[in-house]
């Protein structure tokens, strides 16, 4: 289920783009040129808290829209304790 009208699955205002497992997938803006410190969040709860010094292995699959103008060169993952702050 999305948020919004515009995004929907597999087709939306940004293109058309299936679900790589299961039904949905979460999208952010990763570049805007009217806004250059502007800047979004996906973020997901952990099943269980991690240890001290734990390793853990994140994958992530990424798609640019077929509207994207620009698509950014950068993108990062992070886990921290509470929500990212500006």
């Amino acid at each position: 289920m999305s948020c919004s009208s515009r995004a929907g699955v597999p087709i939306n205002r940004f293109g058309e783009e299936a679900a790589l497992e299961g039904e949905a997938y979460g999208g952010l803006v990763l570049f805007s040129r009217s806004k250059w410190r502007y800047r979004e969040y996906l973020s997901a709860k952990m099943k269980r808290e991690l240890a001290p010094n734990e390793w853990v292995c994140i994958s992530v699959w990424l798609s640019a829209a077929e509207t994207a103008g620009i698509v950014a060169d950068g993108f990062g993952v992070t886990c921290l304790r509470d929500a990212p702050s500006r």
